[in-house]
């Protein structure tokens, strides 16, 4: 597999570099008309953005054919940006190991999360092989499984 290159794929312009309503008209017109396209409902991250480095990780992912990146994940490479970046600055607040621990403490709840999803997905699989009546056997396996995902969600706090 070849490695992941970024590329420059699209020319973005920001409407609000285009003071004129008419003068954006007539340059949709031209890009249809002319090139023979239509203009592109998508995302832009401007590098600039905290986010930029995160969405480009995600996107690398997306095409390397890895598992997307979650919402924690994300948030977690966010945080590690921002430790990058006040790592050194002595007399700051923030620092590089608060970042890192904020991160493992994401890390590890979503593993619990995870964990409790899988129990109460369980749980429900379990009462829809279910007849009508369900067994004492079967009762206490669903009753074992919600004390399961109960366990799981008491430790983060009752999320």
């Amino acid at each position: 597999m070849t490695e992941f290159q970024r590329e420059e794929r699209f020319i973005v312009v920001k409407r609000k570099h285009i003071a004129d309503p008419e003068m954006e008209k007539r340059f949709r017109l031209y890009i249809k008309n002319y090139l023979g396209v239509e203009t592109v409902e998508c995302v832009v991250v401007e590098s600039d953005w905290p986010e930029y480095e995160t969405v480009w990780k995600m996107i690398e992912a997306r095409v390397s054919g890895n598992p997307a990146m979650t919402d924690t994940q994300a948030l977690i490479e966010r945080l590690m940006t921002l430790a990058a970046k006040f790592d050194g600055q002595g007399g700051k607040i923030y620092t590089a190991e608060l970042f890192t621990k904020c991160a493992t403490a994401l890390t590890e709840a979503e593993a619990k999360l995870a964990k409790a999803r899988e129990a109460l997905q369980a749980c429900h699989d379990k009462m829809h092989e279910c007849t009508a009546v369900l067994s004492a056997r079967d009762c206490a396996d669903v009753a074992a499984t919600m004390a399961s995902a109960r366990a799981c969600l008491a430790e983060l706090g009752g999320v």
